[in-house]
């Protein structure tokens, strides 16, 4: 099969498993998004969280829908204009809730607190379970985990940095055979749900680093777990 016929294969599996995903969020009560400390992953979630229940379905699921534009076109689906709406009035509050944060200024750490290291220990005795043996890439901060899955390799990355006490990650999925060929570069829960373009944990310190690891492990094991049914063969 082409590289090209494998990449529109997963994008379109990928895309129907998010919006399932997306659904059990809503019906169980945003578990996964529950754990995610970053500001635009707050914002959303408050947000949703406001909406009519009634709503906060449809929320979600535009959300999802918008942030897979290649499995929509290659689907043939179109975007209502509802959707559209929908999708508009999110970015609108989205915006303004980030207004409101920055006018509150800062992120309310101590300076004090910059300088300590996030306890990586901590970090992967909780992930290694999920994604195995941690890599170091660079400087004690960016750490990379590998799985192979049939003729594919699912690299995790996952950066610390003391400095801003935050932690993000991404998932790649490359050829087994060819570390070169990249099926898809930048996979994670944020993006697959349409609601940040990237996953991070913030205000990373005390009890919530072990929180924050124990939610990377979460997410993680969710995509993992499905990998097998969303890869081409």
């Amino acid at each position: 099969m082409a590289p090209l016929e494998d990449e529109r294969e997963f994008r379109v599996r990928y895309y129907r498993w998010a919006l399932e995903q997306s659904r059990l969020e809503v019906e169980r009560g945003f578990p996964l998004l529950r754990g995610m400390t970053g500001p635009r992953c707050r914002d959303i979630l408050e947000i949703v969280e406001r909406a009519d229940p009634r709503e906060r379905q449809r929320i979600l699921q535009t959300l999802t829908k918008m942030a897979h534009r290649e499995a929509r076109e290659a689907l043939g689906e179109a975007v209502s204009p509802d959707e559209t709406a929908v999708f508009q009035r999110m970015i609108d509050l989205r915006r303004a809730a980030a207004d409101r944060r920055r006018r509150k200024g800062g992120s309310g750490l101590f300076a004090s607190l910059w300088q300590k290291r996030i306890p990586r220990s901590t970090i992967r005795n909780t992930i290694q379970p999920v994604l195995g043996r941690a890599v170091e890439v660079y400087r004690d901060r960016l750490y990379s985990f590998e799985a192979v899955i049939g003729r594919w390799l699912i690299v995790t990355e996952v950066y610390i940095e003391d400095k801003d006490r935050e932690m993000w990650y991404r998932h790649i999925v490359r050829s087994h055979a060819d570390r070169s060929q990249h099926l898809i570069g930048n996979i994670s829960i944020a993006l697959w749900l349409g609601v940040s373009g990237q996953t991070r944990w913030a205000d990373l310190r005390g009890e919530n680093v072990v929180a924050a690891a124990e939610s990377l492990a979460a997410v993680c094991s969710r995509f993992l777990e499905a990998t097998p049914h969303l890869l081409p063969e």
